[in-house]
């Protein structure tokens, strides 16, 4: 590949420099990366702007570059001028690693909530039928037996590209995939041939970055509308909708392939009903086009529930016998960091979850109160450098459903950590009766420590917002080694040896 094949990639762009023969050997944007022989793009981002990296890139190596404004201080470096550099960046890295996406199925989940536990539940569900699957999502990436940390739900589109490529080599057929609403906007996906859309939910999040619903929902609505517009690979493409969501409709407008819904309140393709909760899991009686069965999950919780039914709708869309789809899903026992339960002997429950928006916390708390014979104490907190308006919501949501709050530290990043928890505070003081039923403790070690104490026989202990993160973020970037799964225990222990 040369810069005068990406040229023809790439609608409206400029070269300057006829140097077509040079061949390249990598892509890069970032500056500290350039090998030999690699092609720089310059990036325009929140905070950092490639361009201002360029001459370092050529000076490690870089013999072209991708750019948004001609730089005449490298008028001897060939220069393709374009209007988005980050979406050809998509194009380009699809193209340079041989458009892995088009060699295997690829599976897109989006939502506000459950995207996490969907993609184990669909991994499961492929592999019961033979495939051989990668996922690439919020806790880790996973193919060939091999696990990678994810720094992020959907990578960059050249990390996203190598990945892929490296997938195939490994002989993965199918591709899970969590879809963000900033790699959609970002046009992170772009060069991605996606052949399966699911829709979860969405409610309030990301509004630091998306500003409004509307423009979050579009956001999401982005990924139907891409469907069937690519490459053809022999097999219909379809979207899969969570019809009980309030916005469903409008996403099932934005599909541009044939819509399966799911749900349990309203009339749907794949439904639930007869459902059952409890602490050991949930069970529940399902209808499909194609049959019924009855399912007792491992998995507690009603939003475990719709999670199964996206799963099952994939296995409905791919014409995986339903049977070999509930038992993959009756086989899986925990999730990391959704609705995880910590238990070392003791007589009431202790739940980690990932819950970090409003309507999140209200499932959480709705999730355990089912279960709950006592009282729920919910540790907690919010993100910092993050949609500010969310704060007050969850300190409602806790106070109106939860008996004892902690208001805790979570990820305060360049925020000041008091006055995150007071943000919350304005929230829990809507409820005239939380008085008393709250308190701050900011060191996040302390606040489960005192809810693990606080505990009675048949009561909750929640602890919510980080889920498996195994860190705190603390200004510019500094962090700790924090795992709220890992000091719950810690304290259960000692308690139970104080006993």
């Amino acid at each position: 590949m040369n810069i005068k094949n990406i040229q023809q990639l790439i609608p409206r762009s400029e070269l300057r420099i006829k140097s077509e023969d040079i061949p390249l050997t990598g892509l890069s944007h970032d500056s500290r990366k350039v090998d030999p022989g690699s092609l720089f793009i310059c990036i325009s981002g929140v905070k950092m702007d490639g361009h201002q990296f360029a001459e370092v890139a050529v000076k490690s190596g870089a013999v072209a570059l991708v750019v948004e404004k001609y730089l005449p201080e490298l008028s001897h470096v060939p220069q393709l001028i374009v209007e988005d550099a980050r979406k050809a960046e998509s194009i380009i890295s699809a193209c340079f690693y041989g458009y892995p996406s088009r060699k295997m199925s690829v599976i897109g989940v989006t939502g506000t909530n459950g995207k996490t536990t969907t993609t184990y539940l669909l991994e499961a569900i492929l592999k019961a039928a033979g495939h051989n699957p990668g996922v690439i999502g919020t806790i880790e990436y996973r193919y060939a037996g091999k696990s990678v940390p994810s720094k992020n739900t959907t990578p960059s589109s050249l990390e996203l590209n190598a990945l892929l490529a490296e997938m195939v080599k490994e002989g993965c057929d199918q591709l899970i995939m969590e879809v963000s609403s900033h790699s959609l906007v970002q046009e992170r996906v772009d060069g991605i041939d996606f052949d399966y859309g699911i829709f979860m939910n969405i409610t309030r999040d990301h509004l630091d970055y998306h500003e409004t619903m509307e423009n979050y929902l579009a956001a999401k609505c982005l990924l139907f509308e891409k469907l069937g517009r690519d490459h053809d690979k022999g097999f219909p493409k379809k979207s899969l909708i969570n019809l009980d969501d309030p916005m469903a409709e409008k996403v099932i407008t934005s599909s541009s392939v044939p819509v399966l819904t799911f749900g349990i309140d309203k009339k749907a393709d794949i439904q639930a009903s007869n459902i059952n909760l409890s602490v050991s899991g949930v069970s529940f009686d399902v209808v499909t086009p194609s049959g019924k069965a009855s399912l007792k999950l491992q998995l507690s919780g009603l939003f475990n529930v719709y999670n199964s039914l996206a799963a099952i709708s994939l296995a409905e869309a791919m014409s995986i016998p339903l049977e070999t789809a509930c038992k993959a899903l009756e086989s899986i026992t925990c999730i990391p960091g959704r609705f995880q339960q910590v238990d070392k002997g003791q007589d009431f429950l202790v739940v980690v979850d990932y819950a970090h928006t409003d309507d999140a916390l209200k499932n959480l708390l709705n999730a355990a109160r089912d279960i709950t014979q006592g009282k729920m104490i919910i540790v907690f907190g919010a993100g910092g450098d993050r949609d500010r308006g969310k704060r007050p919501l969850m300190g409602e949501i806790a106070a109106r459903n939860a008996d004892q709050i902690i208001i805790t530290s979570d990820n305060p990043r360049n925020e000041d950590p008091a006055r995150i928890a007071l943000d919350i505070e304005i929230g829990v003081k809507r409820v005239s009766d939380s008085e008393g039923r709250y308190k701050v403790i900011l060191d996040r070690d302390e606040a489960i420590k005192e809810a693990i104490y606080l505990a009675h026989p048949g009561d909750s202990v929640l602890i919510a917002g980080k889920g498996h993160e195994t860190y705190e973020t603390f200004a510019n970037n500094f962090s700790i080694h924090f795992d709220d799964v890992e000091v719950s225990a810690k304290y259960l222990e000692e308690r139970i040896g104080k006993k």
